[in-house]
This record gives C-alpha cells, sequence and structure tokens, in this order.
C-alpha cells in the first residue's frame, strides 16, 4: 500500500503540527515515523559526512520499497494515508520517483518566510549541539558544507528557494493535487487551515481536533 498524500515540507514550517493535527482525523493514517524519507532518500546509497545527525538519519531512514509500503499497513479501510517527510521537497530526485509510483497522490507544501525558515533552522541545529557557527558565518559557510556532503537540514538558505523546489512537482502534477499553505496563515487561523486541507485531502472538514501539545 502507498500513501494518498504527502506532506512535502518545509523544514521548520510547522509540519510537524499539521502531522499531529491529522493523526487526530478519524479518516486519516498517518507514518509512524514521521519522516520516513523514502521518496527523497530511498533505493539510493547515503553517504553523508556532517558532524552532526546525518548518521541518524541514515539509520532511520525507510530506503526500501517494501519496508515503506508496510509503513501503511495499519490503515483501515475508508482511511486516506499519508506522511511527513520534510526532505521530499528539497531533494531533486522525489517528485519524478513520486510521479512514477504514485500519479494520483494529492501533495501539501508548507512554506514559512525564507529568511525566518533558515534562522529557525540554524536555532534548531544549535539547540541540538550540532551547530556551533553563528547564524552568518554558517550562512556563509553553505556551500561548503552542501559540497562536502553535509545533510539538508545543514542547507539553511538553499532550503528556501520554494520556487524551483515547486516546480519540479508542477511539471509531473497538476495543479489541482498541489496545495501550498504559508505558515503565517496556519499560525493565524489553523482550524481553517485544517478544514482546507480536510476537504483537498477528501476526509470530513468539518472535524475539530484537539489542541496539538507543545
Amino acid at each position: 500500500m502507498l500513501p494518498d498524500f504527502l506532506i512535502l515540507g518545509a523544514a521548520k514550517s510547522g509540519t510537524t503540527a499539521l502531522y499531529e493535527y491529522l493523526m487526530q482525523h478519524p479518516e486519516v493514517f498517518m507514518s509512524t515515523p514521521k519522516e520516513p524519507h523514502y521518496w527523497a532518500l530511498g533505493e539510493a546509497p547515503l553517504a553523508f559526512t556532517d558532524p552532526g545527525d546525518g548518521q541518524r538519519i541514515a539509520r532511520r531512514a525507510v530506503l526500501e520499497r517494501p519496508a515503506y509500503e508496510a509503513l501503511f499497513d495499519g490503515a483501515r479501510p475508508g482511511q486516506v494515508a499519508g506522511e511527513a517527510s520534510v526532505s521530499s521537497l528539497y531533494y531533486e530526485r522525489t517528485a519524478a520517483r513520486v510521479a512514477a509510483a504514485m500519479p494520483g497522490a494529492r501533495l501539501i507544501a508548507m512554506l514559512r518566510q525564507p529568511a525566518d525558515r533558515a534562522y529557525s533552522g540554524h536555532q534548531f541545529m544549535t539547540m541540538r549541539g550540532f551547530e556551533r557557527l553563528p547564524f552568518p558565518a554558517a550562512l556563509a559557510a553553505e556551500p561548503e558544507r552542501r559540497a562536502a556532503g553535509w545533510h539538508h537540514m545543514w542547507h539553511y538558505r538553499t532550503m528556501g528557494l520554494y520556487a524551483e523546489q515547486i516546480a519540479r512537482f508542477q511539471a509531473h502534477f497538476p495543479a489541482a493535487h498541489m496545495k501550498v499553505i504559508v505558515y503565517d496563515d496556519f499560525v493565524r487561523d489553523p482550524q481553517g487551515t485544517l478544514r482546507d486541507v480536510f476537504e483537498f485531502i477528501g476526509v470530513d472538514p468539518s472535524f475539530r481536533p484537539a489542541r496539538v501539545p507543545r
């Protein structure tokens, strides 16, 4: 079984909150883990070289198709299934792989103001004890880090280049199969945003989930 919809990313743009809200809907089944990373990283060797958690991502990523499909075995009849790997939006190979396997999939992209997203990503990596450079120096070091094979969470600036990322999916999917959510709109009106998402994936839009724990 393959999922009916994907939350593509972007990282640090509210995807975890959306995932947790969706998990509460009785007509929705979400994968565990939230981020199997299959479409971005699967069926290919991983060689992250960063001094942070690249190896953890490599260990936890679901890299083989049978294991990925097994993540959705628990979906009940009538439920729509989804997952939320934030790497899916960023990596170039993802759009073509998803289109080949799931041409009817619904795709959700959550986008945050790029500078805010970049700074939030830097703070995330700093608080986890991985990032040792201040934000301006980390931005300056990004091209060298990318070239050396550091994984996507270190790509503070480049992960915010949404136009080219969205365009890759637009080349493979009709507009009706893609939904873009602006982070600020989600924060300002979470219930209205959720109603739109529920309608988009084809479940009861009147469902009101509980507040997501922080």
